[in-house]
């Protein structure tokens, strides 16, 4: 291959990597971290638990009082759990009711929590409803659940279909599915403790389950020796003080690896080409 050619594929392949970077989408970032926080759960609690659920999915459906139980046992000074609306797009009205979550908290946060469990109560009516109910139906459902738990019809209503507007409550659980599947989450339900993912989850879980993971880490929390840690650093009367360790500066992203990567990769085949020429 004449050094010409060779200028001209490398400049080909450079272009269109370049192009392939320039065009890489980025989700917009929400003013507010997205997901519902259960019982005003500390942001400072040694142990966050993040869970993401499909509120049509019957794992979910069995594991959710199971993780609220797992929060009131701790409380939120110690364990903090968040849930996040998560569709899965072949159950029938999923993303329907993460939007209808997300106006119910919008609009009464202190009941989102006991709306999403009436969710899960009627889901014989939502993604168990017969194949001539239309988009229509379900509304309704969920309208009438939201009525139940304190909002009037109307306002609901307005809320759940502001899309673009003040509240962008549609385009707010966009953000959140995406945001949710950049964590690598494929299944619900899918739990994270402290951002590491639970991978040996079995539906079957119950509390003991559970605390069988989380006492371990807050061994440094306990108070007296009791059986439930009842310390946390900052709190009065706490003599335990946990110190994190910063991340060593300099330390390249997944992203810029990638990149780098790459471009040597290209250089590579590239030079491989040339010597199998001459």
């Amino acid at each position: 291959m004449s050094p010409f050619l060779v200028f001209i594929t490398f400049s080909f392949l450079s272009s269109a990597y370049g192009s392939l970077l320039h065009n890489f989408h980025q989700i917009p970032l929400p003013k507010t971290r997205l997901g519902y926080t259960y019982k005003n759960g500390s942001l400072g609690a040694p142990v966050q638990i993040d869970m993401y659920m499909c509120l049509q999915c019957g794992d979910a459906r069995v594991a959710f009082p199971v993780m609220r139980d797992v929060a009131d046992h701790y409380g939120p000074n110690l364990v903090r759990v968040v849930f996040h609306g998560f569709p899965l797009p072949y159950l029938k009205g999923s993303f329907l009711a993460v939007q209808s979550t997300r106006s119910v908290d919008q609009l009464l946060p202190h009941k989102t929590v006991d709306y999403m469990q009436s969710i899960y109560d009627n889901s014989h009516r939502i993604g168990g409803s017969a194949r001539n109910v239309s988009d229509a139906d379900l509304i309704q459902v969920f309208t009438e659940l939201a009525v139940d738990v304190g909002i009037e019809e109307s306002v609901f209503l307005t809320r759940f279909n502001d899309e673009n507007g003040e509240y962008q409550v549609n385009r707010l659980c966009r953000h959140e599915w995406k945001m949710t599947i950049t964590h690598g989450v494929y299944g619900s339900p899918w739990f994270f403790i402290n951002d590491m993912p639970i991978i040996d989850f079995d539906v079957h879980w119950t509390k003991e389950n559970w605390t069988s993971i989380i006492d371990p880490l807050l061994e440094d929390y306990r108070d007296d020796g009791g059986d439930v840690p009842t310390c946390r650093p900052g709190d009065d009367g706490c003599s335990i003080h946990v110190t994190e360790k910063p991340c060593p500066s300099g330390t390249p992203s997944f992203y810029q690896m990638s990149r780098h990567l790459s471009v040597l990769f290209i250089i590579l085949i590239i030079g491989c080409h040339v010597n199998h020429e001459l």
